[in-house]
């Protein structure tokens, strides 16, 4: 078995090490060629700002084209309080609220429960088109918005990624016929975190809090089990979502 030098060892880990930063330079670069692709089609551009790391980092990179450009957050009623707390604290940031309420809904029986996303079968939950879809929809259109930067990343699920390999970072939303641009499309958790870190950017505190990994809505279970929902926050959480639903225990949320 052949044996390398120290010296050798570090010279291979300083090439990785280069290799890893290329490739997010290249995305970082790749990010703002989309953003200004985008923004010189586009009259009335708007980010969809979520509260969380990855609409984060398009926030600073948008906005470092274009410092004027307002972006939407959906306070669905059911938000974390430290998001809440946390997005008002950034500028130019407009507050959409739904008309229907988190408790409204979920107590209509042809709507019920949310389901979960991880299966693959559930493209897209009620709750996320009444409380979040719909505003937003509307904002849109009130405001002739023809371009929306998210900051949706094929990292999240395979379903997405699939998505993006069908449609491309930028393209025509027919339905409502505005464009989509998604600058950080093909970026990994840990390349949205070196942008943080990178840029000095202030981030949710959420992410401070152990077992949170996402800043969606408090309930969310698009990616876990009602269980694990209600264990991820604090002890009261079971007792809040009892509240909302008349349950009395866990038996009709896994």
């Amino acid at each position: 078995m052949s044996c390398i030098t120290l010296a050798e060892a570090d010279d291979r880990l300083s090439k990785l090490k280069s290799s890893g930063i290329i490739n997010y330079l290249k995305k970082v670069e790749s990010a703002n060629e989309i953003i200004k692709n985008a923004l010189n089609n586009s009259q009335n551009p708007i980010i969809a700002f979520s509260g969380g790391k990855d609409s984060l980092v398009v926030l600073d990179l948008v906005r470092k084209q274009n410092p004027k450009i307002t972006a939407v957050y959906c306070n669905t009623g059911i938000e974390y309080p430290e998001t809440v707390k946390y997005v008002r604290t950034i500028e130019n940031v407009v507050e959409l609220h739904p008309i229907t309420s988190y408790k409204y809904f979920i107590d209509c029986k042809e709507n019920g429960l949310p389901g979960s996303k991880a299966t693959g079968k559930v493209h897209g939950n009620k709750c996320c088109i009444e409380l979040k879809e719909k505003p937003a929809t509307k904002y849109y259109k009130d405001n002739s918005t023809d371009l929306v930067f998210t900051g949706l990343t094929s990292d999240e699920s395979r379903n997405r990624m699939m998505f993006f390999k069908r449609m491309g970072p930028y393209y025509l939303y027919k339905k409502d016929n505005y464009y989509k641009a998604h600058p950080i499309h093909d970026w990994s958790e840990n390349d949205v975190w070196e942008y943080i870190r990178r840029n000095n950017l202030s981030y949710n505190p959420i992410y401070d809090i152990p077992g949170i990994k996402r800043c969606g809505c408090r309930f969310c279970t698009a990616y876990l089990s009602w269980k694990d929902v209600t264990a991820a926050y604090n002890p009261h959480d079971t007792e809040v979502l009892f509240g909302y639903t008349g349950q009395a225990s866990l038996r009709g949320f896994v």
